[in-house]
């Protein structure tokens, strides 16, 4: 999980899709349609989304500590915004650039937290709080507005 999240977080800090969250932002009112079309790339190129290539790490984590997810989707997005959003964020707002030891850094101490933290110890079944998969980021939410 850790390995398989560095690389996500790697190419979610790249340039040129820091560029492209900044037309995002620049660009709010028309969000969904430019993220269709990327998402529509996505498809044609037949390139599985992030969500659904993390989700078989998120499992067998669950598997390893008798944990069975209520949602995996939802617990991947979760994972997403604790170890991608953060650093994207701090990108976009100051003059950063993190190293790959910070990445590496960064990435391994959150997903510390998150199995630790986030699941059950004893086994179990996870649930995110009532309301919480309301939360409108991430590829569900792509999936769910594409025109």
């Amino acid at each position: 999980l850790k390995l398989a999240m560095i690389a996500v977080v790697r190419s979610a800090i790249t340039p040129e899709l820091i560029a492209f969250f900044r037309i995002l932002i620049a660009e709010h009112e028309r969000r969904a349609q430019l993220a269709g079309v990327v998402e529509r790339a996505r498809r044609e190129a037949g390139a599985p989304d992030v969500v659904s290539l993390l989700a078989p790490f998120i499992d067998a984590v669950g598997k390893e500590r008798n944990v069975e997810f209520a949602d995996t989707e939802h617990w991947v997005i979760l994972l997403l915004r604790l170890a991608a959003s953060s650093i994207q964020f701090d990108i976009l707002s100051a003059e950063f650039t993190p190293s790959q030891m910070l990445v590496r850094t960064h990435v391994r101490l959150i997903v510390d937290i998150f199995v630790n933290g986030a699941l059950p110890v004893s086994g179990g079944r996870a649930a995110l709080p009532d309301g919480y998969d309301e939360y409108p980021w991430g590829p569900a939410f792509e999936r769910a507005t594409d025109p």
